[in-house]
């Protein structure tokens, strides 16, 4: 999982010309097969709207794993932030985060970044979870 994420971050940071850091603590074999491509899909859709809609000059990836076992994964930019139009509600990347979490059972959350501007995209999970559960919170 972390060399897929490493290949990934490296082909966003060479297409878009930004800098992005990623940071990894997940045992090998922690993950199954599947659940790592809903994750590399959902980090390649965020890092996608860090490029082309954010207006980003820095992004961060992270994934961890905590005492209780779920999986943590975030996405972070310096962006402009997130649009509150109403077109936001029914875009089409959401709609594939929102999908892909659903898929591993896990909680997405899109909302403003703590430190100045830009967004965060949050997904938590416990591995082995595919009870199709989603909350997602935009």
């Amino acid at each position: 999982m972390a060399v897929a994420l490493e290949e990934t971050t490296q082909e966003f940071r060479d297409r878009g010309g930004i800098s992005i850091s990623l940071a990894t603590q997940v045992p090998c074999g922690r993950l199954g097969a599947n659940e790592g491509i809903h994750i590399l899909q959902v980090v390649r859709e965020a890092l996608s709207n860090v490029i082309w809609q954010a207006q980003a000059s820095e992004a961060w990836v992270s994934l961890a794993c905590d005492r209780e076992g779920r999986i943590s994964v975030l996405v972070e930019s310096d962006g402009v932030g997130l649009q509150t139009s109403p077109a936001r509600t029914r875009h089409h990347g959401l709609s594939i985060m929102e999908e892909r979490a659903r898929t591993l059972g896990a909680e997405l959350h899109v909302f403003p970044r703590e430190q100045g501007s830009g967004t965060r995209v949050a997904l938590s999970f416990a591995p082995g979870n595919r009870d199709g559960a989603v909350r997602a919170v935009a």
